[in-house]
This record gives C-alpha cells, structure tokens and sequence, in this order.
C-alpha cells in the first residue's frame, strides 16, 4: 500500500520538528525561570550553549525517530501504546544525544539539560502526534492521497477485512466495495438484503476499475479460479492496479509465514511456532516477581472482599471450577465466589437467556449474581485468588484465559476453531489477556480466537508488560465487564 502511505508518513516530519524546537525553546526557558532555585544563574543564550546546536538535535533525533520505526503508520493505538512509543524513541534519541555530547568533548554541556529536555519532548511530542493524527484523519475524509480498495470475494474473512480497512480513521485507504464472481457460490441476493456493497462482477473487472478509480484488488475468496486470478493479474497490470490475494490460513498462521522456492518453483514456508524453554524460564521470573509485589499491596483489599463475601450471602468464600490449562490438562480455577451457591446447578434453565455467542456462556444481568458479585465483577475483583494458581504454575499473570471446560464441550472434534484450542494449550493460561482489554465481556467469540492466535504469535515479555498496564485503567473504567 504506497500511494498515499509516503503522504501520510510525511505529515509526521513538520510536526516532530516543530515539536523537537518547541522542546528546545521550553527546556531553555524552563531553565531560566528556576534561576531564583539554583545557584548558578543563566541568561536565554548562555542555557543555549549547555545543550548540542538545535540543528544537531533535530537531525540526530529524525534519523533515529525513523530507524525506531516510530513514523510507520499502523493499525488502531491507543494513548497508553502512543505514550510507550513515543517514550522510547525519545529516551534512544537522549542516550545517543548524550554520546554525541560525551565525544564532543564538551565540558559546558549539562546532562541535567538533557534530561530536562527529554521529559519536555516527551509531553510535547506526545501532543505533537495527537495532532498529527488528526490531521492525517482530516486528510482521509477529504480522500486526499487515500488508495481506493476492491475486495473481490464475500466471506467472513472479507468482511473483517473490510472493518479493519474502514476502522483506522489514519490510514490512506478507502473501500469502495466488493467485487463478486457470478458463480453459484456467490448468493447475490443475500449480500444486496444485507445492504452489503456490491460494484460489480469479475467480468466487469476494467469497467470498475475506471469507475471507481480503484488503485489496489484484493482477493479474498477462496472459490476464485485459477484462471480468473491470472486474467485479472494481467488487467491490473495492463491498467496500473495493484493486485493482493489473502490466503485463507493467513487468519492464524500470519506471522509464521516466509516466502521461499524450489527451483524457481514459489512456495510458502510455515515455520512451526510455539514457545521455547528460555521463553517460559523468561515469563515464570516475570510471574513470580510480579505476583511477590502483587500479593503484598493487595493483601489488605483480598482479606476485606473476604470478609464482605462471607457476609453477603451463604456458600463458600471461593469458586472453585474445573478449567483447561496447558497441555490440555485440567486445573482448579479460584475465583471469589460472586454467585450464589448453587449457581451451577440452576445453569441449564438459563441457557436460553445466553448473549454470547459461539462457545461461551454469559448473561449480562444474571440473577445468579450476588450483590457484592456484581461489584467484584465490574472490577475483575473475583479473579484475584487466581494469584494462587500463578504461585502453583497452573497460570500465567498474562495470557489466554482458561475457559470453562463446559462450555468447550459442545465443541465438534471437526470444529473449524480445534487448531486454536490446541494452540492456546501450548502456554499456561493467564489472569488477564489481549481479550480483557479488547472488549472483555462484549468480545465476540472470533474476536477472541484472534486475540488469543496474535498474541501466541507474537509474544514477548514487552508485550505482556503493555497488556499489564493497559489492563489497570481498562478494569477502572468496567467497560465490557458482567
């Protein structure tokens, strides 16, 4: 996706270097105000001389700004994710701003200066890509420089394809609809009753290309032939479209794969995944240390909501239940118990009042739920105990949640969802996860197989960090949470 990737990326570089001067200018100032505090006092133009020339700053800083890769433009981000980016090019850019200073040779340069200036850019470049964003957004509804996008092919893959075209408010493209074949696999009118839409057929493939000034197809269908994809290749390349094909195992195994070839013969390489044992090794010291200082600040909070619990209503103060962990074995899961005691036994009279879909079990007002429960659950208070089977090395601080092993019942042994069930094995479950932050409660079911496949092919001791973190306002806030 080129055409108005290299704009987009662009407008980042005003923006930074006003923010990168803009930080100078306040650092500068900022010195000077605190001359009445300090001992050595300093005019405007003496502080200039005990930082590195502001041409020097700023392009030490672009270079490295762009080898982070802090300009790429991505999906979705959130503050606290555009905060860490940003806070770590900053801090690269600072530490090698003080290695130019080191090998200067400069006795007037002030490290405290530099660090001075390193909290300001962060705030101020902080704002600064806010705007960015905004005008970037600004720049797409006016359809400046965006890529017109075709989807040929209407699945469920086509489909979340399309919301994540159409959900990332910066990024230059727009979809213009989906190209069908007039095969029988393709009901037509069921996709015009979903208002879904529809600019034409394969055999129209020139005539929507003009028509819609399309820059870019992507096939997304498995029931295109071979000899429909060769004749819209040449078309694409007679007329100066790009031409994309998703794979159907592209869902899961996105990461895992690398193109190679026998003999000039293209093949695609899927690399086996899973964790090693310094991955685990790496994550249990994570765990540990976390749940040490963990269990030590909420130690006074887990005995009040055991005191309240057994007040509340009769039955235990823990909810013990069976869940699937690693290697498909079984575990004791503890919760505090925030339904009334015999919540398991009148379970099969609400199936009908079930509101999530596919495999799981959940009723936003479920009566079973006591009065203290329902607090607990608005804050995720009840999977505290789940310290416990962290300490015992049944679970993980950050992972895929363990689910019930009722609700993975109804599961058919040729169920299309049997490769994530056995993927998601292969860790340790974990308290929370990319589907606690992503939705919690009101996730659907596929949203949640994703979240669990990205983060198995993606993990890393940074991301389970920025799930950790991103959890604690998520659970403030109880959105999603029942």
């Amino acid at each position: 996706m080129q055409k108005g990737t290299k704009l987009y990326k662009l407008i980042f570089i005003p923006f930074d270097v006003a923010g990168i001067l803009l930080s100078i200018y306040l650092t500068l100032k900022l010195r000077v105000l605190l001359n009445p505090l300090l001992s050595i006092q300093l005019t405007f133009n003496e502080a200039q001389h005990l930082i590195p020339p502001a041409t020097i700053i700023v392009i030490i800083w672009m270079i490295l700004f762009y080898q982070t890769g802090r300009h790429e433009l991505t999906a979705k981000i959130s503050t606290i994710n555009l905060s860490i980016k940003i806070l770590k090019s900053v801090s690269i850019a600072t530490v090698f701003l003080m290695i130019v200073a080191f090998l200067s040779r400069s006795e007037n340069y002030s490290r405290s200066l530099i660090v001075m200036l390193w909290a300001i850019s962060f705030l101020i470049l902080t704002f600064m890509n806010i705007l960015s964003f905004k005008v970037q957004r600004w720049f797409k509804n006016l359809k400046v420089g965006v890529e017109n996008i075709g989807i040929m092919g209407y699945s469920n893959q086509s489909i979340d394809l399309v919301k994540k075209i159409m959900n990332i408010p910066r990024m230059p493209y727009h979809f213009c609809g989906y190209i069908l074949s007039r095969g029988p696999e393709i009901c037509a009118r069921e996709l015009i009753r979903q208002d879904s839409n529809i600019i034409g057929y394969t055999d129209e493939i020139p005539a929507i290309i003009n028509k819609y000034s399309l820059d870019r197809i992507i096939i997304c269908s498995a029931s295109v032939k071979n000899e429909e994809t060769l004749l819209l290749a040449r078309t694409c390349e007679k007329m100066g479209v790009h031409l994309n094909i998703v794979p159907d195992i592209i869902n899961f195994i996105s990461n895992r794969i690398t193109l190679t070839d026998i003999d000039n013969i293209p093949l695609i390489e899927i690399k086996r995944p899973g964790f090693t044992r310094w991955d685990f090794g790496v994550k249990r010291i994570f765990d540990l240390s976390a749940i040490l200082v963990l269990g030590a600040v909420l130690f006074p909070l887990l005995c009040l909501i055991v005191v309240l619990t057994k007040l509340d209503s009769r039955g235990p103060i823990f909810y013990v239940q069976k869940r699937i962990g690693k290697g498909s074995k079984y575990f004791s899961l503890y919760k505090f118990r925030s339904m009334s005691a015999n919540a398991d036994r009148t379970r099969e009279g609400l199936e009908g009042l079930n509101e999530a879909d596919g495999y799981l079990f959940k009723i936003k007002n479920d009566p079973r739920i006591t009065r203290i429960g329902r607090f607990l659950r608005r804050y995720s208070l009840d999977e505290l105990p789940q310290i416990f089977n962290v300490l015992k090395g049944e679970m993980s601080i950050v992972g895929p949640r363990p689910l019930p092993t009722a609700d993975l019942e109804k599961m058919s042994r040729e169920s299309e969802y049997n490769y994530w069930l056995e993927e998601r094995c292969k860790v340790l479950p974990g308290i929370t996860g990319l589907w606690q932050i992503n939705g919690r409660s009101n996730a659907k079911f596929d949203e949640l197989v994703s979240y669990d496949m990205y983060y198995l092919e993606n993990w890393s001791l940074w991301l389970d960090f920025q799930i950790l973190l991103k959890t604690i306002p998520v659970v403030l806030s109880s959105r999603g949470a029942y």
